[in-house]
């Protein structure tokens, strides 16, 4: 016979709230707003908050639980909501308590599941700037650093982009860098695959505005793993480590290591016209359902409505801009400078500068950024004494004129 006690019955219940709705994402603008509200608030105050639901539910009672506040927080009107209560504090020692059972490999009815609802529900809440500083507050940012070594892909995607998401301040990326992550990272650079690969990068990326971090990379002999990733075909993959890159580049011992090991070339070889970059053939950026931009689009470009048959060329533009700007922080070594010369990479910059072919506004854009982040390249190659009589043949004497009057090791565009 059917369990028909009233814990039963609610299971049933929430079970069949989210076959209904696993679609819907704005909950707040449906015709039963009202309901869902309620919903929302009694799920948080009666079962979240509850110390003696929390003590006494099975296990597929929070996971189902879970499941709908997940579901219910895709819309960010009830994201705000939650956070004005007590729930999102409650969630985040719930989701540290069972991060940590986990990591154990502590066997316990649907603890994966459970995990990878509230991994869910925490990149969710991370997508508004105005949560993340709270949440680093509550100490969000350790379990998901724990959860990079994650055995499970969907639950080390959802800790990728949360943790992406969080490392947009200093503090933050700071607090993220000091938890031994970057081991971790760039092991994932090393031997995943390319949806982890790319998400990786982007956190580590930026993780390296921080100085601890560079030298952290350096000691775990991130140079060397970042440049075998230049020979890839993913173009999210190569422009978030060109950028990785260009920020260990800012340290002189960093520039000597780079060109030693042999980087200068990849970059270069970033630069040829005839090469074409696109995302990897079955990739996905995002493995979570919440909605959003895709991850990997050129900053300049982030949100925006682009044409599928434009974001190639877009891509493609963004990673050579990139390169040159990574070249011209690795040419503020004067060896670099000269390797670079010596492989016609004079040349093969000068070519950037000339016009591109652009059918529309964002490749426009996109066509003109490159130019200038070639024009600066070569600019800073000039800077060096020796290279100086090539530039003189280069231009024309009024284009030579103003390339001269911008100035030695001038960065700004």
């Amino acid at each position: 016979a059917p369990d028909t006690t009233p814990i039963a019955r609610e299971i049933h219940a929430l079970e069949q709230f989210s076959k209904t709705y696993h679609g819907e994402r704005e909950f707040s603008r449906h015709s039963q707003r009202n309901t869902f509200s309620q919903f929302l608030a009694a799920l948080v105050k009666e079962r979240i908050c509850s110390s003696d639901w929390l003590e006494g539910s099975s296990p597929e009672h929070s996971l189902v639980v879970l499941t709908c506040l997940r579901m219910l927080l895709r819309d960010g009107v009830y994201q705000s909501e939650v956070f004005r209560s007590d729930g999102v504090k409650i969630l985040a020692n719930m989701f540290v308590d069972l991060t940590e059972l986990y990591n154990a490999r502590i066997e316990k009815p649907y603890l994966a599941d459970q995990l990878k609802e509230l991994a869910n529900i925490f990149h969710k809440l991370t997508i508004d700037v105005s949560h993340r500083d709270w949440l680093i507050d509550c100490g969000l940012h350790k379990p998901l650093v724990y959860l990079l070594s994650a055995g499970d892909v969907y639950i080390l995607h959802c800790a990728l982009h949360a943790l992406i998401n969080l490392a947009t301040s200093d503090e933050a990326r700071a607090l993220v860098g000091d938890l031994n992550s970057i081991e971790v990272l760039l092991r994932i650079l090393q031997d995943y695959d390319f949806v982890s690969k790319r998400l990786a990068s982007d956190l580590l990326r930026k993780l390296c505005s921080n100085d601890y971090v560079r030298e952290q990379v350096t000691v775990f002999d991130g140079i060397p793993i970042c440049l075998s990733l230049l020979h890839l075909d993913d173009v999210f993959v190569l422009m978030h480590t060109v950028g990785i890159i260009e920020r260990l580049a800012y340290d002189a011992g960093a520039r000597d290591g780079i060109r030693v090991i042999g980087g200068l070339l990849p970059l270069l070889t970033l630069l040829q016209q005839d090469r074409v970059y696109g995302p990897s053939a079955g990739a996905t950026t995002n493995p979570s359902s919440s909605a959003g931009p895709v991850r990997g689009l050129p900053p300049s470009l982030a949100g925006a409505q682009i044409p599928e048959d434009d974001k190639f060329a877009v891509w493609n533009f963004d990673l050579k801009a990139a390169s040159c700007t990574a070249l011209t922080v690795l040419f503020r070594n004067d060896i670099n400078a000269h390797h670079v010369i010596k492989d016609n990479g004079a040349y093969m910059i000068a070519l950037l500068i000339l016009p591109q072919l652009a059918t529309t506004f964002a490749e426009a854009t996109a066509a003109v950024n490159l130019q200038k982040s070639a024009f600066r390249a070569l600019r800073f190659l000039f800077s060096k004494e020796r290279n100086r009589q090539l530039f003189k043949r280069l231009f024309p004497p009024d284009l030579f004129e103003q390339f001269i009057a911008v100035g030695h090791y001038n960065f700004d565009l």
